[in-house]
C-alpha cells in the first residue's frame, strides 16, 4: 500500500464535510473562547476537510482500514 494511497470513501467524506462544517460554526457561536479551543478547533477542522478533498486518511493506514469500495469492471 503506497502512503498516500486513497482509503476515505464517498460517505466518510460526506461525514467529514459535515463535521467540519459543523465546528466551524460552533467555533463561529462560541467566538470568545480561549486560545486552546481555538486552535483545536482549527486542527480538527483542517484534518476533517484535508481528508475529505484527498481521499486520504493517515490514521486508517495502520489498521487496514479502506473505507473506499472499488468498482469491478466487467
Amino acid at each position: 500500500m503506497s502512503l498516500l494511497s486513497k482509503n476515505v470513501g464517498s460517505t466518510d467524506k460526506t461525514i467529514h464535510v459535515v463535521v467540519g462544517s459543523i465546528l466551524v460554526g460552533i467555533g463561529l457561536y462560541i467566538g470568545n473562547g480561549t486560545v486552546a479551543w481555538a486552535v483545536g478547533l482549527v486542527v480538527a477542522v483542517a484534518v476533517m476537510l484535508v481528508t475529505a478533498f484527498t481521499s486520504t486518511y493517515p490514521m486508517y493506514m495502520p489498521f487496514g482500514i479502506n473505507a473506499r469500495r472499488l468498482r469491478k469492471r466487467s
